[in-house]
């Protein structure tokens, strides 16, 4: 709402207001989704880390297995 004490001529100074308003609503919004988008991106690469991780643990872990399984073998 403008600050001076005169009146608005039919409502287009209002108007034009409301516009910036609106745009300005409308820049941070856009700046609220292109952020989440990078906070996306970068949960999305951490839970691909954490696959990778899994992916060789289990890996790692039928090694440790046969190697368990040849020491049982080989010991009795």
């Amino acid at each position: 709402m403008p600050t001076n004490k005169t009146p608005l001529p039919d409502g287009q100074d209002q108007t034009g207001v409301e516009i910036k308003k609106l745009r300005r609503s409308i820049t941070l919004l856009w700046i609220c989704v292109i952020l989440l988008n990078i906070d996306n991106l970068i949960l999305s690469n951490r839970i691909d880390q954490i696959v990778g991780l899994l992916e060789r643990f289990t890996k790692f872990s039928g090694i440790v297995t046969k190697v368990i399984e040849k020491l049982v073998y080989v010991l009795h």
